[in-house]
């Protein structure tokens, strides 16, 4: 999986995830340090901001936009944003995570194929 994927995909789980009930304990803590992280990121793109709402409130519509945005502003080389998307991806999908479902092109498990 690419960088940017990576972190939209890690963006949406949490924000779905941490409406549901029986959410990890730990998942809005680290959904919230990577919306922060991500927001820093797009601090200097004029409405980054808002992209990165909207794209909490409806991910379907603003998944593009937002990748978009996070692909200009370089945050495929982003190693702290990386790990912070790695982290919600942990919590909301272990079993995935744990198979390397989540792992970076070239990156994957030993005996796991990358994305």
């Amino acid at each position: 999986m690419d960088p940017i994927t990576l972190i939209v995909t890690a963006l949406s789980a949490g924000s779905r995830a941490t409406r549901r009930d029986g959410a990890p304990a730990a998942l809005p803590e680290a959904h919230a340090e990577l919306t922060t992280l991500a927001r820093q990121r797009l601090q200097g793109r004029p409405n980054g901001s808002m992209v990165l709402k909207q794209h909490a409130e409806d991910p379907a519509r603003w998944t593009r936009p937002l990748a978009t945005a996070l692909g200009a502003e370089g945050a495929a080389g982003d190693a702290g944003l990386i790990a912070a998307a790695q982290a919600v991806l942990r919590l909301t999908d272990a079993a995935g995570s744990s198979r390397g479902k989540y792992a970076l092109d070239g990156t994957s498990r030993p005996g796991q194929a990358p994305d």
